[in-house]
């Protein structure tokens, strides 16, 4: 149950991010695991082995301008090494688990709030979620659904906001948007929406809480 002890709360709807909020975010820990076996940062490995003659391969394939077979067969060229994008494809489906307790908070906040869910993902990896029975019921608890690769932009474009803004139809100042991401945040947040840095469920739980949104 949830007690919106604070009347004056202006909050009607909250999107949430996908991955590292409710989803493991498997693409980065395959990133994190294999950046290890070369010392690199993984943010620094993800832009080696994403980047092709100047063009960023991820933004294409989270933007649904590539598919899936396209992406892997790209990274091998890049990379030179198959096993290694093997690996990396398997540990992207393998470490796409379930966050069960983030889920019981968007349970529970289903029936007072208009629900959202604005995530930079690819067709294939939303499709592998719908395939799993906790996944499908997660995505089921969100009003409006949208992601990257269904409509060509992803986060931080400031119009991404804009098209979840419109399908909620509220105000940007009626919306508490949270990602795990300050980067994508700030743009929210100049946008008028309030906004939570997502840490783990004990945290967000206090910053419902701060905002008269109590579970």
């Amino acid at each position: 149950m949830v007690v919106i002890a604070d009347k004056k709360c202006a909050i009607k709807g909250i999107v949430f991010d996908l991955y590292g909020i409710w989803v493991i975010d498997s693409y980065k820990e395959a990133l994190e695991w294999e950046a290890k076996k070369y010392r690199k940062y993984w943010k620094d490995f993800s832009r080696s082995i994403n980047s092709l003659n100047g063009n960023d391969i991820w933004w294409k394939f989270a933007t649904g301008r590539i598919t899936e077979k396209e992406y892997w067969k790209k990274m091998v060229e890049i990379t030179k090494s198959t096993r290694m994008v093997t690996e990396l494809r398997g540990k992207v489906y393998g470490l796409m688990i379930i966050k069960k307790k983030t889920v019981e908070i968007i349970k529970k906040l289903k029936d007072n709030f208009k629900l959202g869910l604005l995530t930079n993902n690819t067709k294939e990896w939303m499709d592998f979620l719908k395939s799993k029975k906790d996944g499908k019921e997660a995505l089921q608890l969100f009003d409006v659904v949208i992601n990257s690769a269904d409509v060509s932009v992803k986060k931080p474009d400031k119009r991404f906001y804009e098209i979840m803004v419109k399908r909620l139809q509220l105000q940007p100042e009626e919306i508490l948007f949270i990602d795990d991401t300050e980067r994508n945040t700030k743009v929210a947040e100049s946008l008028g929406m309030d906004v939570i840095i997502f840490e783990s469920v004990r945290q967000l739980r206090g910053n419902l809480a701060k905002r008269g949104i109590k579970l």
